[in-house]
Order: structure tokens, then sequence, then C-alpha cells
């Protein structure tokens, strides 16, 4: 089941090639919600998560993608940046942000 900002992104991305009336028809979303979502402004908690998962993507790729949340966690202190692991957490799972795990 996808998220309704998942479905937004969706038909953004679409909406290229085929109409914006019908993806909205295909994926069960209302018109009017679809536009009230795109004029909504990005609150202050969203600009900052962008931020952050900026912060974090960095971290991941420079540890080869093997740090997880909690060493990434550590290394966001390191830069003086106070958050929450749950929150560091939340934000690479939602962005697929995985460690390799390596077995010898």
């Amino acid at each position: 089941m996808l998220k309704l900002k998942e479905k937004y992104e969706i038909v953004e991305k679409l909406s290229k090639k085929h109409s914006k009336r019908k993806l909205l028809r295909i994926l069960e979303v209302s018109r009017s919600s679809y536009y009230y979502n795109q004029k909504e402004k990005k609150n202050q908690r969203e600009i900052e998560n962008e931020i952050l998962l900026e912060q974090i993507t960095l971290i991941w790729q420079k540890s080869h993608k093997r740090y997880g949340s909690k060493k990434v966690h550590v290394e966001l202190k390191k830069l003086k940046l106070e958050v929450n692991l749950k929150r560091v957490k939340r934000l690479m799972r939602e962005n697929r942000l995985f460690s390799i795990i390596v077995k010898i």
C-alpha cells in the first residue's frame, strides 16, 4: 500500500507522459487533495529532515555503505548535530539506506 505522498510523487513523475486526471483516478486520489498538497508549503521539520538526510547520506557513502544508523548517529554527534537515534533510523529506513553486512 502506497502512502499518499508517494502517490503524489508518482503522479508528478508520470504527468509528463500521461494526464494527471487518469493517474489520479488509477491511484485513487482525489484531484482536490492532490492540488491542495501541491500548494502546501513544506514545514520546518521537513526542511530539517531534508538537510539531515543529506548529511546522513554523505556519512553513509563515505563509509562505503557499511555504517548503520548507530554509527551514522555517532558521526552526526561528532559534527555537533544533536539528533535522536530514532530519527536517524527512520530517515535511513524511509530512504532505504541500509548497511552492508560483511561476514567473514
